[in-house]
């Protein structure tokens, strides 16, 4: 086949025409692909939904503790403190 065979497409080269049909395929592939990895990742969201559900419920059984804010501070202990004396 000549190239003024080609008509507009003359410029390009076998090249282009390959990788455009390998990106072709791969989009097509990928069209095929992508709903079913959806639909797994949904199932997968729904058991985690469950899991979440389950914590948040145990959390609410458990009695809330309050820390008491208005008692003055603990004394800083030093790391001299708990030392031996002199031997």
């Amino acid at each position: 086949m000549t190239m003024d065979n080609w008509g507009p497409l003359a410029g390009f080269s076998v090249a282009f025409f390959l990788l455009m049909g390998a990106c072709s395929l791969f989009l097509v592939l990928l069209w095929i692909t992508v709903p079913f990895s959806i639909f797994s990742i949904r199932s997968q969201l729904k058991q985690q939904l469950e899991v979440l559900r389950r914590i948040e419920q145990r959390l609410g059984e458990q009695p809330l503790v309050r820390l008491d804010t208005t008692s003055a501070p603990a004394a800083p202990v030093s790391p001299t403190t708990n030392l031996p004396g002199p031997v």
